[in-house]
């Protein structure tokens, strides 16, 4: 009887093995490897990013891989799979992976409050903070706010990541833990000094000990090793529209969100080992409880949206489709995976340009069964958006400009004397009306950046030009503002003009 039920089973999973591999070989052969390659050159020539990366994994092996362009812009040094990328906020997925390979050697428990292991885990609204998990801190739902960008530090002291995460003293949660979402890395600066805690390791050496080196990832690693490494891409991104090397390496406390750098090759690895529930080449290599975790209990964003541990999870085209992205100042990753098809692909690429993403998301479409689309890119037109507020900024200036030089000529030879007469109705509208909606609009122009991230520093890195052509803008705003305060006090004052010895007084 026992065997008979053996064999049952057997039958079974064999019949859903081959069901897996038919899915698999059938969405593979649908893909036109030709066709593919050709759309991601001819998509980063025309948006002239300088170089990508792409690796496309099925039934455990990577059947494309490939690099596209140059190590950096205008060099001969031609990108493969080997050349090492930032992964950006793809490195999540890894720091949650670490974590729940801790939950299941028994060293830390997903549902546990955080304030068990970092007692000093205090918001502004205490109780709150007190009831943050570690699961809302892996899934977004912690109600830490996305402007906690602002508060990352460059540190590189051993005691770095913990004076960052300190900072929640300084943040008040937008809502009660687990009952809403709001993407924040402060969440998983969080979760690397958990890390740090538990493992009795810094967050390098635990992530090289619990991921990179199980999973053979070789050339993965943090920039302090891949800066000594050959065959390293240099970063670009957009200033004046146009793609330049810009020098970022992320600092230590933030690394855990996003501060990992590897390659297409390594990332295939990645790919192969979380679609085959931790197993690669055969080998359990990384416990399929850890991996499972990743994607069991996603929390819901919106309907059909939900966000499982450093991973975005979706129903498309009646197949769950497992995906994130990542973005430095300097760099752009996507890594998708399809476990119905046991197929998966990242692309990677050496400029902050989100053509990158749509390139990403015309290919997911792709492998469901649509054409390949043209990419676009918001950030190119951020680029004709700063332009226009450029333009309207120079034409402000130009009429302050005139508007004080003609004040000046007007009274070249009048010596003001202030007798403020504050009854007049047009005096006070000047005085006080006007100058408000100016400065008004000078001030939300200029608290625009840290409204929307938190920090100048952090919204120069990532949008250079737009941040400074709303600070040209607001700066002519503020101007125009305190030019009429000023006329109002020209206009309700009497001038004394002196012309040939003689005094002339006009009101």
């Amino acid at each position: 009887m026992k065997k008979r039920i053996i064999v049952i089973f057997l039958i079974i999973f064999i019949f859903f093995s081959t069901m897996n591999n038919v899915e698999a070989k059938s969405a593979i052969n649908n893909i036109d490897l030709e066709q593919l390659e050709e759309y991601i050159e001819q998509e980063m020539n025309k948006h002239k990013v300088p170089g990508m990366a792409f690796v496309l994994i099925a039934n455990e092996e990577p059947v494309y891989m490939n690099g596209f362009g140059s190590q950096k812009i205008g060099s001969d040094i031609k990108v493969d799979g080997q050349t090492i990328f930032g992964l950006a906020s793809v490195s999540k997925s890894m720091t949650a992976l670490a974590v729940t390979q801790l939950a299941e050697q028994g060293l830390l428990d997903i549902d546990a409050t955080v304030v068990e292991y970092l007692p000093w885990f205090i918001s502004q609204n205490q109780e709150f903070s007190k009831q943050v998990t570690i699961r809302h801190l892996l899934q977004h739902s912690s109600g830490i706010p996305t402007t906690s960008y602002g508060l990352e530090i460059e540190d590189s002291s051993n005691n770095g990541l913990e004076r960052q995460v300190k900072r929640i003293s300084e943040i008040k949660l937008v809502f009660v833990p687990g009952e809403s979402f709001e993407y924040s890395n402060f969440n998983y600066w969080t979760l690397g000094l958990i890390i740090e805690k538990v493992s009795g390791m810094n967050y390098h050496e635990a992530m090289n000990k619990l991921v990179f080196q199980p999973l053979g990832m070789e050339r993965t690693g943090f920039y302090t090793k891949v800066s000594k490494l050959n065959n390293l891409s240099v970063g670009h991104r957009l200033e004046a529209g146009k793609n330049k090397p810009f020098d970022y390496a992320p600092p230590y406390p933030t690394v855990a969100s996003g501060g990992i750098y590897s390659n297409v090759e390594d990332v295939g690895r990645y790919i192969t080992t979380l679609l085959q529930e931790g197993q690669y080449k055969g080998r359990q290599v990384i416990p399929s409880e850890a991996v499972s975790e990743l994607f069991m209990e996603p929390f819901s964003i919106s309907h059909n949206e939900p966000y499982g541990y450093g991973w975005e999870i979706s129903q498309e085209a009646n197949t769950k489709v497992i995906d994130h992205g990542g973005d430095y100042p300097n760099f752009t990753a996507d890594v998708y995976l399809f476990p119905e098809y046991s197929l998966g692909f990242a692309l990677l690429s050496n400029s902050q340009n989100d053509v990158t993403h749509s390139i990403s998301e015309n290919i997911k479409n792709y492998i469901l069964g649509d054409k390949l689309e043209q990419a676009a890119s918001w950030k190119e037109d951020e680029y004709q958006l700063a332009k226009v507020i450029l333009l309207v900024a120079t034409g402000l200036l130009g009429l302050i400009t005139f508007f004080v030089l003609s004040l000046v000529w007007r009274f070249r030879n009048f010596k003001l004397v202030f007798t403020m007469k504050i009854n007049r109705i047009k005096i006070i509208f000047q005085l006080i009306l006007i100058p408000i909606i100016f400065i008004g609009a000078a001030t939300v122009g200029f608290y625009f950046p840290i409204f929307m991230i938190g920090s100048y520093r952090i919204a120069v890195l990532y949008a250079p030009d737009l941040v400074y052509s709303i600070i040209v803008l607001s700066s002519a705003l503020l101007l125009i503002g305190l030019l009429f305060i000023i006329n109002a006090f020209i206009c309700s004052t009497k001038y004394i003009h002196h012309e040939k010895g003689k005094v002339i007084v006009t009101k």
